[in-house]
């Protein structure tokens, strides 16, 4: 049966509302539970150039009016890895390979897509010109310095855990879902 209350019986329940003690936990045991507090990045990220696609870094200078019927051909300097610092700068002409994510080389200022290119031994033909900065993602485009990341009271999920460890953080503050 329905049971009317007054408006000092209302406030009498809210105001012996006990809040749920918060504990701090690790990531990995994060999931599902409800963060306790606003998580606040502490740095930029991903805190340097990075390619946004699979290709080649290059000068996007070398590929100007560059077509299929009329290629650029670079230099094939190697590769990079995820999570590689380069080691080399690129000159006027060259090209290394770069996956997704991976760290842009000195000297570089585009991408071009693996489907623009056509690797030829210790050449590469890029079949498609590359706009200044194109396919880079810039130093703080994802995350900056003092932004809130995770608000309080979201409830956390596996992409929560994955911001939370790139931003270096072990532990949060949470409480029971």
């Amino acid at each position: 049966m329905l049971k009317v209350l007054t408006v000092s019986e209302v406030l009498n329940i809210f105001n012996n509302i006990k809040e749920v003690d918060n504990e701090k936990v690790d990531i990995n045991s994060a999931l599902g539970r409800v963060l306790a507090e606003d998580v606040v990045s502490t740095e930029n990220l991903p805190g340097f150039k990075r390619s946004s696609v699979d290709g080649y870094a290059l000068t996007s200078k070398d590929t100007y009016l560059c077509s299929e019927s009329m290629p650029a051909m670079l230099k094939n300097k190697g590769s990079i890895a995820i999570g590689e610092r380069p080691n080399y700068a690129l000159k006027e002409g060259e090209c290394i390979y770069i996956p997704t994510g991976a760290m842009l080389p000195d000297g570089a200022d585009a991408v071009a897509m693996i489907e623009d290119c056509e690797e030829l031994g210790d050449e590469v033909l890029i079949n498609k010109p590359a706009s200044r900065w194109e396919n880079v993602v810039f130093e703080d485009d994802d995350v900056k310095v003092g932004e809130v990341v995770i608000t309080r009271g979201t409830v956390i999920e596996d992409r929560h855990i994955a911001v939370l460890a790139g931003l270096g953080i072990t532990e949060v503050n949470v409480k029971e879902g």
